[in-house]
């Protein structure tokens, strides 16, 4: 992950890879944003980037091990498992090298500079859908699985799969809720908050 930050007039802000170095807490009232940064890209984040290899991993044993129908309707996890690794990576990426970057920034503000003004809210907007998109992969692959994997049956490893994707489906869910709750909501309250400063001090 590289330690990518953002310039401006008042300084650089860390990014959220050196945020984590100094370690953090779980959200809770009063926390600021950075905190709540911090804990997303530790808890959340990190356990995406163990879970997708071990996903991938399942994959392959479930469909090495069914019959040969039951592989040809299963071999489809294959392709959706690959959008689902291109669209968490980008979105760890994009929150970790912009998104975070740049609510950290302006976090310490008074106000923004017209030209800057809904750049936040721009960069949460994409995360977003990012995050919609990666829902519904996952939403996919269990409806496949399920589909074609008895719940009752004696594969441990089709049990495995199916307790991944609901552990994986289950986590975004809470990683969701904790970016929109605790940093992309004040975040986007904040840059219009200062924003609107920076305009009321033009316009005297």
């Amino acid at each position: 992950m590289s330690d990518t930050r953002l310039n401006d007039e008042e300084g650089e802000a860390p990014s959220a890879a050196v945020l984590v170095g100094a370690g953090g807490s779980v959200a809770r009232h009063g926390t600021s944003l950075g905190e709540v940064i911090v804990h997303i890209v530790a808890t959340h984040h990190a356990a995406l980037r163990i879970q997708l290899p071990r996903l991938r991993d399942l994959i392959d044993d479930v469909v090495a091990g069914a019959s040969p129908q039951t592989a040809q309707e299963l071999s489809e996890l294959h392709p959706l498992y690959s959008r689902l690794l291109a669209e968490v990576g980008g979105n760890l990426s994009h929150e970790e090298q912009l998104v975070f970057p740049a609510i950290l920034r302006i976090q310490h503000r008074t106000t923004i500079p017209a030209c800057q003004a809904g750049m936040v809210a721009s960069r949460v907007r994409l995360a977003t859908a990012e995050h919609r998109r990666i829902s519904d992969l996952l939403a996919k692959m269990r409806e496949l699985s399920a589909r074609h994997l008895s719940p009752s049956g004696p594969c441990e490893t089709c049990h495995a799969l199916q307790g991944m994707l609901s552990e994986i489906e289950a986590g975004m869910r809470e990683h969701d809720r904790l970016e929109r709750e605790g940093v992309f909501g004040p975040a986007v309250e904040l840059e219009a908050r200062l924003g609107a400063g920076d305009a009321r001090g033009v316009s005297r």
